[in-house]
């Protein structure tokens, strides 16, 4: 018997029980209609069993018993016969979906929630505000300094250095901290959902990553051109949509990082502390403070799995990979150095890896999903 029945039967049952009111959790309605007698002094397991509804479920379920006592089902439409049953009822494509929808139509009834408002309002609007502000100060802290020009000097160069490496990282930073409170009251909803097997903990990460994209390229949109133009990088459209394309990425990395850090963590103080933590030791090892080749190697490994370290390599590459103005190396005592000598000499940035490293990039952003799956799939910190 489908829930909607057995609701249906008790909402006419009439004698002071009420119907079921929009938006009520069917469960809770039940067990409260149903914790006492009737008004009319009626005990309600002799009311149903005195009804059609029970009559009909018992009629359905000796059916399903002389049908089972006839041999396996036939394989379902489309299924190759002697294919085991999956733990859910749909496929993972299905359960996507439908999480997908479910989080788009649960919107306006979030928004009625204080609570949740004030959630959302944080991990978007806010967001959104703090993106265009911190667009406006990168822009006008780094204005006209995004090219190394004849004539320029060491410095000149380190500003371009300086601009991205900070921008890199404090925006990143903005998003981590911000979805965490957001996902933790996601998963809240997901261990009430998760034991009626309606997806599976693969398809509730993706569905939580594909919901933050349109947000997170509003704020690669907002703070790619505004910073873009102010700075003065170099005014060509390859690589204006590189650095575009690099925030864009950045972004979702830092967002999947969120996740990750909630997912492992049993509270929101908890991921809030290891994830702040953990950005503080890895801006050591960006190569800002120190570039990677001047790094003793039993401490360089760490640069590269450092995020931000290929981020900036990426879009350092892009803007002065190719750049052939002489400037003064203060590491060689003011030797005259071309740009892209002195940055693959010191910092090991070379014009011919700048793609790959953006695949690492991407590669990381997956580990990042995958990380999230395991964790929510294997963990558990929900308190009975």
């Amino acid at each position: 018997m489908e829930s909607r029945d057995l609701l249906a039967y008790l909402g006419g049952l009439g004698a002071g029980v009420r119907e079921i009111t929009k938006g009520e959790n069917s469960a809770n309605y039940m067990m409260e209609v149903t914790a006492a007698e009737a008004p009319d002094g009626r005990d309600f397991a002799d009311l149903w069993e005195a009804s059609a509804a029970r009559k009909a479920g018992d009629t359905a379920i000796e059916a399903a018993v002389e049908k089972g006592a006839a041999g396996p089902a036939p394989a379902a439409p489309g299924t190759a016969p002697g294919t085991k049953p999956t733990e859910y009822a749909t496929p993972r494509t299905t359960q996507l979906r439908c999480s997908l929808v479910l989080a788009v139509l649960s919107l306006p009834h979030q928004l009625t929630d204080c609570r949740l408002t004030r959630c959302l309002c944080a991990d978007n609007g806010v967001r959104l505000l703090l993106t265009f502000g911190f667009a406006v100060f990168m822009g006008t802290l780094f204005v006209g300094r995004g090219q190394v020009k004849p004539g320029a000097s060491f410095n000149d160069m380190l500003g371009v250095l300086n601009m991205i490496f900070l921008a890199l990282s404090n925006l990143g930073a903005v998003n981590l901290l911000s979805i965490i409170d957001v996902a933790a009251n996601e998963r809240a909803v997901l261990y009430r959902e998760r034991a009626s097997g309606q997806y599976s903990a693969a398809t509730y990460v993706w569905s939580a990553f594909i919901v933050e994209l349109p947000y997170l390229a509003a704020q690669a949109l907002i703070f790619s051109p505004i910073s873009y133009w102010i700075v003065q990088f170099r005014m060509e459209a390859g690589p204006f949509f590189m650095y575009l394309f690099v925030f864009f990425l950045s972004l979702m990395l830092y967002t999947s990082f969120g996740h990750a850090v909630l997912y492992f963590s049993p509270n929101v103080q908890a991921a809030q502390g290891l994830g702040a933590t953990i950005l503080v030791v890895l801006d050591i090892f960006k190569g800002f403070v120190l570039p990677r080749n001047q790094m003793g190697w039993w401490w360089r490994w760490v640069w590269y799995i450092t995020p931000s370290s290929w981020m900036s390599y990426a879009l350092i590459a892009n803007q002065l990979g190719g750049n052939e103005v002489l400037v003064a190396d203060d590491f060689r005592g003011g030797e005259l150095t071309p740009v892209n000598e002195l940055l693959q000499r010191e910092y090991g940035y070379r014009s011919s890896w700048q793609w790959w490293a953006v695949l690492i990039v991407v590669g990381m952003i997956a580990v990042m999903r995958i990380v999230s799956v395991l964790a929510v799939q294997y963990i558990n910190h929900q308190k009975r």
